[in-house]
């Protein structure tokens, strides 16, 4: 465990710490003018990570976007023509590091606004499906968040669909993945959209998710009128996401 201090200039002043719980918890805890995120029982981390802890203030950075396979890069306003469904009860988050908690509070763990995260049970990293089955809509997009609880606990990548970014250390970011017409056509097959993390920067440290959200879109009328009989699990793909990852 560790704790570092520090002093802000300009108009506020603060001091924050922050020590990794045991192998009982996966709790982060801070005090001071930033407060850290903070989790709890092994659906949020079996709590492996060990040496010194640095927090970093939650300020709001660029967010970094994933071309697809293809090389197009997605439109800039492509978020703007979507919902966003993070809060959704029809959208499901599965995983081995959700086991232990409801699908409510999967939710809330995973949303921008609460002092919640999902940290990675293995030191490898993991993968988690996103389901939505509201009829009518299927996912379109996914934004990740990293970086805002622990600065070494940021994952090396994230990867969706067969698509790996590699991140940026000791920094908050979200990560952007616009998915193309193809890929959407894949995750509605697949009953769910595989997002995963890699191993983190800090060796011994597990990987965390600060926050997921997920933006949908009415399915295409021609879309809908040919679709057949969804079939096939994802749990392959759950199983499979980490080996993918570099």
């Amino acid at each position: 465990s560790g704790t570092q201090s520090g002093t802000q200039s300009g108009t506020q002043s603060g001091t924050q710490s922050g020590t990794p719980s045991g192998t009982s918890s996966g709790a982060l805890s801070g005090s001071g003018s930033t407060s850290l995120r903070r989790g709890s029982g092994r659906g949020s981390g079996s709590g492996r990570g060990g040496g010194r802890v640095r927090t970093i203030c939650p300020v709001q950075t660029p967010s970094v976007s994933s071309s697809s396979s293809s090389g197009v890069r997605p439109k800039l306003d492509v978020f703007e023509r979507l919902e966003n469904v993070s809060s959704d009860t029809e959208l499901s988050v599965l995983g081995e590091a959700c086991a232990s908690f409801s699908p409510d509070t999967i939710r809330y763990k995973l949303m921008m606004s609460s002092d919640e995260y999902i940290l990675s049970p293995t030191l490898e990293g993991c993968a988690l499906q996103l389901r939505y089955d509201k009829p009518g809509y299927e996912i379109a997009a996914v934004r990740v968040l990293v970086g805002n609880a622990s600065s070494e606990h940021i994952p090396r990548t994230i990867s969706i669909m067969g698509r790996s970014v590699p991140t940026v250390a000791n920094s908050r970011r979200w990560y952007d993945f616009p998915l193309t017409d193809a890929e959407i056509t894949t995750v509605s097959a697949m009953r769910g959209a595989v997002v995963a993390i890699s191993k983190s920067y800090e060796a011994g440290n597990p990987a965390l998710f600060d926050a997921i959200e997920v933006y949908a879109r009415p399915i295409p009328a021609a879309a809908a009128a040919g679709a057949g009989v969804i079939g096939g699990g994802v749990g392959g793909g759950v199983g499979g996401g980490v080996g993918g990852i570099g």
